[in-house]
Formats: C-alpha cells, sequence, structure tokens
C-alpha cells in the first residue's frame, strides 16, 4: 500500500498512512475470503449477546488512545524540553531495543490466541501461564542484559557519531521485556471479562511517564526520557500483573521476577550514568551470572528447547538431497 501510493501519487507521510490503511484494508479482504464459509453461516445475535461483547471490546478505545498517548510522551517531552540532538540520539538507542520489539510482536502474536484457547478448554489449569511468564521472563532479562554489555559495540556498528546514544539505550530496554512478559501475565483481566482495568492500567503508567518526562528530560534529556518511560513499564507491568493474578490467581513467580527488575534497573542506573567502561561491563556480566542462576531451570529449558530445534532444521536440510536422488 504504501509504494502504490507513493508511485502514484506522492512520497510524503501520506503515503505512510494511506499505505496502513490499505494494507490492514487488504488483509481483512483476504481473511474473509479464507473463511468465507464462516462469514456465509447464519448467526443469531440475542440482545444480551450484543451487549456483552460492547462491554468487553469499548474499554479498548480509550485505553488504546492512553496507551498511544504514553508510548508519545517521551518523545513528546524531548521536543519540549530538550534539543533535535538529543532526539537523534534517542531515535539511535531505539533501534538497538528494535530487536526485543521484534521478539515482543512476534510472541503476542503468538500467545493471545493459545491463551484464550488453553483458558476455554481448561479454565482451571494454570500450568501453562505460569510456566510461560517464567520461561520467557528469564530469557528476556537475559537477552536485555546481553544487549546493554554490548550496546557501545552496536551502535558503533551503527555509526560513531551516535556513541552518545549508547548510554540512552539501557532503559529503553523496559518497554519490550516488561510489555512482553505482562502478556503472559494479564490474561487474568480478559479472561474474567473485566477489561475497563486496562484503561486504569493505561492512565496509571501514562501519569508516571508524564511526571517522570517532566522532572527528568530538562535536567537529564534523552536519558531522563528513557528513565522516565523504563520506570513507567515497570508501573505498566505490575499493575497488570497484580490486578490479573487477583482475579485470575497464578502463580507467576513475581519474587524472582521482582529481584531481576531490581538488578536489571541497577545495570540500567550503572550503564547510563557511569563513566568507567569497566564498572559498566563489570555491572553487565555480574546482572547476567544473577540471572542466570534466579533462572537456571527456565534458561535451561531455553537452550535444551533451541538445540532440539536447530537440530530439527539441521536434519531435515541434510535429508532433502537424499530425497532428490
Amino acid at each position: 500500500g504504501l509504494i502504490f501510493y507513493a508511485l502514484l501519487f506522492a512520497r510524503d507521510f501520506y503515503a505512510v498512512i494511506f499505505g496502513t490503511v490499505i494494507g490492514h484494508l487488504a488483509v481483512l479482504i483476504v481473511s474473509i475470503m479464507i473463511e468465507l464459509d464462516f462469514w456465509k453461516r447464519r448467526i443469531l445475535l440475542s440482545t444480551v449477546q450484543i451487549k456483552k461483547v460492547i462491554l468487553y471490546g469499548l474499554p479498548f478505545v480509550p485505553a488504546f488512545m492512553v496507551t498511544w498517548l504514553f508510548s508519545s510522551m517521551d518523545k513528546l517531552a524531548l521536543r519540549s524540553f530538550s534539543s533535535f540532538e538529543e532526539i537523534g540520539f534517542y531515535t539511535a538507542a531505539n533501534k538497538i531495543v528494535a530487536v526485543l520489539l521484534i521478539i515482543q510482536g512476534g510472541f503476542s502474536m503468538f500467545w493471545i490466541p493459545v491463551a484464550y484457547e488453553t483458558y476455554e478448554n481448561k479454565p482451571d489449569d494454570t500450568s501453562l501461564y505460569s510456566k510461560a511468564s517464567k520461561v520467557l521472563a528469564g530469557f528476556m532479562f537475559a537477552v536485555s542484559l546481553i544487549l546493554i554489555g554490548f550496546k557501545d559495540i552496536i551502535i558503533l556498528i551503527l555509526d560513531k557519531a551516535y556513541l552518545p546514544a549508547a548510554s540512552i539505550m539501557p532503559f529503553l530496554i523496559f518497554n519490550p521485556i516488561m510489555y512482553t512478559v505482562s502478556e503472559t501475565t494479564v490474561g487474568g483481566i480478559n479472561f474474567k471479562k473485566k477489561t475497563h482495568w486496562h484503561l486504569w492500567i493505561s492512565i496509571m503508567a501514562a501519569l508516571v511517564n508524564f511526571i517522570g518526562n517532566t522532572a527528568l528530560v530538562p535536567v537529564y534529556g534523552a536519558r531522563g526520557a528513557a528513565l522516565a518511560t523504563g520506570l513507567s513499564y515497570v508501573v505498566f507491568f505490575y499493575a497488570r500483573t497484580l490486578i490479573s493474578r487477583k482475579l485470575f490467581p497464578v502463580d507467576y513467580g513475581l519474587t524472582r521476577y521482582s529481584i531481576g527488575t531490581l538488578v536489571l534497573i541497577a545495570v540500567a542506573l550503572i550503564n547510563t550514568f557511569s563513566d568507567s567502561a569497566y564498572l559498566e561491563a563489570g555491572s553487565s556480566i555480574l546482572g547476567l551470572i544473577i540471572i542466570t542462576l534466579l533462572y537456571k531451570p527456565e534458561l535451561k529449558y531455553v537452550f535444551s528447547l533451541s538445540r532440539r530445534t536447530i537440530g530439527k532444521i539441521v536434519a531435515r536440510r541434510k535429508a532433502k538431497p537424499d530425497n532428490k536422488q
């Protein structure tokens, strides 16, 4: 859609907007065509059912709007209280975090239908949610600390001019890690159809983000924006998780997660405000050791699963030439 509009009309920001709309429409049309048999069925809807659907879905509208404001607040604060140079460094720092954002998007698309299907088939079985949250937490903590440890090298690969962005990146890590893990812990709110909580959670996180950015950006610039945004995502995670757990009790291993979060905050603070390369590297290594000990069973499971998956892929590739013969 983006290429189509740019070639036929103009290469401006409208191309992005119309490209996105056209892309979504195309997905909608193709999806309906694939599931045409479902849409041909005659479905009788009662007033009670319609009311339930509206009450379930309506809170998402203002919640999405507040979430959009919440996720944009750091850029707005930088534009108001800082310089274009700081905005450039902030954008460069976000490129490192893009690796985890890809994991976040992919996992969310996979997890949501799996979680709903599991709840529908086994509403009293919470083992999947418990295991998934712990394994994902261990994996995300470990990857985050590795990225923080290699942040300077990654930035140098991009461009030496953006080296100051390395000290901005550590707290930006909290966006993907807190949001992704919260996808496995927020289920209780959705399962119990208490979706109005999403609005209040978004408002709470946005308020923390606003106060943090207003106080920190004028003093620390892009580093302050990253710090405020990172801590607001910590609030976002705990608000989602604690409310969900009250509605639908699950053992998410919050004690270990809280220790891991404190370790990550400490490492991020050192790597954001310290001028010592040895202290930064040492804190990252120590943090990774603590996380490895804290989530040893989960990381062992991830390693074993990865090794089996790679082994299967290699075996299939080796088998292809034999089949041709």
